[in-house]
């Protein structure tokens, strides 16, 4: 399910790990799905993430280690790869995870899924065509 992600970050906000990862991982795993849903295959093998899934599921004793949040910037950089485009995420190192670091990762979730919607309004199913035949038919 699509959450609408947060992209007015502000220094004095502090992170809730349950709601805005949660927001943030869920809307990243509803994209990749969206994405392979549509026939593209999403490249995660090429940036060698640690964890190769989605954590989607937060705990308040949870830990914001670095490798999750690798995987999520793995997987939009890889889904941007789909479409050839360049996304607005921060590298993956993680120095330091400020409020402009959340509200980049949060905005190419909003511009990825501007992508992903597109697509759905420019590709209109019109039937198939078997192997041989020519097209138009």
């Amino acid at each position: 399910m699509w959450v609408t992600p947060k992209t007015d970050w502000a220094p004095s906000d502090t992170m809730d790990i349950i709601q805005d990862m949660g927001r943030i991982s869920g809307d990243t795993q509803y994209l990749k799905d969206a994405v392979t849903a549509a026939g593209y295959r999403v490249p995660l093998d090429d940036y060698a993430p640690i964890y190769p899934d989605i954590k989607t599921s937060w705990a308040y004793t949870d830990m914001l280690v670095d490798q999750r949040v690798d995987t999520i910037i793995c997987t939009i950089y890889a889904m941007y790869d789909c479409f050839d485009a360049s996304p607005p995420v921060p590298d993956r190192i993680y120095a330091a995870v400020t409020a402009g670091y959340f509200n980049a990762i949060e905005e190419s979730l909003v511009l990825l899924k501007e992508i992903v919607d597109s697509i759905s309004t420019l590709s209109v199913h019109c039937g198939s065509i078997q192997c041989g035949q020519q097209w138009p038919i």
